[in-house]
C-alpha cells in the first residue's frame, strides 16, 4: 500500500502556460478523522502577480471505487484518475482560463482545486461532463468568487507551515481547522 507519503518537492516546475506561473507541485501527509490525507498543492501559485486575474475557485469532487480500507487510491485507481484529471485540464486550462491549485486525497475521494479567470467557460464545460452518462467516476462540482483567495489560503499556508518548520520528514495533521506540523 502507498501509505505513509511525505511531503517532497518536484524535480522542477512544470509549466502551465506560456504566460501563467509555472507550477511548483509539493506534497504534504496529513491524518484526518485517522484517516491519510494526501495534498498535492502548486506553490507556485502563493503570492503569484496573476492572483486578481483568477478571482473564481473551482472545486471538482470524484467519488474513487477501487480504494485500500485507508480511502487511498490504489494502483489502477490512481492511473486512472491521473488520466482524468490530465483530461480535464486539457480543457480547463485551455487559453489561460485556469490554474491548478491542489489535489487533495482523502476517505474515497479525490478533490481537485483550481483557480479560474472566467467561469462560464469552465462551468460550460463542466455542465456537459458532469452530467454526461460516459464519465468514469462520479463528481461534482462548485465554483464561487473567492477574489481575496481565502479559499485558497488553506492550502498555500500549509506549504508555507511544512517547508518552514524545519522537520526533515514532517507530518501535518488537521483538527478543528487548525494545520499543524508533527514530527514524523
Amino acid at each position: 500500500m502507498p501509505w505513509p507519503f511525505f511531503r517532497r518537492k518536484s524535480a522542477s516546475p512544470t509549466p502551465t502556460s506560456q504566460s501563467g506561473p509555472s507550477e511548483d507541485l509539493v506534497f504534504l501527509q496529513l491524518k484526518t478523522e485517522g484517516l491519510p490525507e494526501v495534498w498535492l498543492i502548486n506553490r507556485a501559485l502563493d503570492g503569484s502577480a496573476e492572483q486578481g486575474a483568477f478571482p473564481w475557485h473551482l472545486s471538482i469532487i470524484i467519488e474513487m471505487e477501487d480504494v485500500y480500507d485507508v480511502g487511498i487510491p490504489t494502483k489502477g485507481e490512481q492511473q486512472l484518475l491521473t488520466k482524468l484529471r490530465e483530461e480535464l485540464e486539457a480543457n480547463l486550462k485551455a487559453n489561460d482560463n485556469a490554474h491548478f491549485l491542489a489535489s487533495i486525497t482523502w476517505n474515497g475521494t479525490r478533490q481537485l482545486l483550481y483557480r479560474v479567470r472566467d467561469p462560464e467557460i469552465a462551468n460550460a464545460y463542466l455542465t456537459g461532463v458532469v452530467g454526461n452518462p460516459s464519465v468514469v467516476r462520479p463528481m461534482e462540482y462548485q465554483m464561487e468568487k473567492d477574489a481575496e483567495w481565502v479559499h485558497a489560503a488553506t492550502y498555500l499556508d500549509a506549504v508555507r507551515t511544512a517547508l518552514e518548520s524545519g522537520v526533515p520528514r514532517s507530518r501535518l495533521e488537521r483538527s478543528g481547522g487548525e494545520i499543524v506540523v508533527v514530527d514524523a
